[in-house]
């Protein structure tokens, strides 16, 4: 039994080895890779295919009058409100545990 077996792991050794091949490896990528991610349709022949257009618009996420990117005035304002109350009674504490509590 361990010699069949033998002899069949070594067959099929020998096969596997016959299909090997040797594979040359380039020193650089080809223009085909590095544009694969082209539009279909684009080609030299056809150029006016290639002209790409963005998906979405550019829209800021929010406008200075908002003063949402902190800025001087933002931080000015955020100064104002705690100023205005001082023992934070405006800060929700949630209902936890008692061991959570200092």
């Amino acid at each position: 039994m361990a010699k069949t077996m033998l002899v069949v792991f070594l067959s099929a050794l020998l096969i596997c080895t016959s299909f090997t091949q040797d594979v040359e490896a380039k020193k650089f990528i080809g223009y085909g890779a590095i544009g694969r991610d082209r539009g279909v349709g684009c080609s030299p022949r056809t150029p006016e295919l290639c002209k790409l257009h963005p998906a979405n618009p550019y829209r800021r996420g929010c406008e200075a009058e908002m003063r949402c990117r902190g800025g001087p005035s933002a931080e000015k304002e955020e100064e104002e409100e705690v100023e205005e109350d001082p023992d934070h009674s405006h800060i929700l504490i949630p209902d936890l545990p008692r061991k959570m509590l200092p």
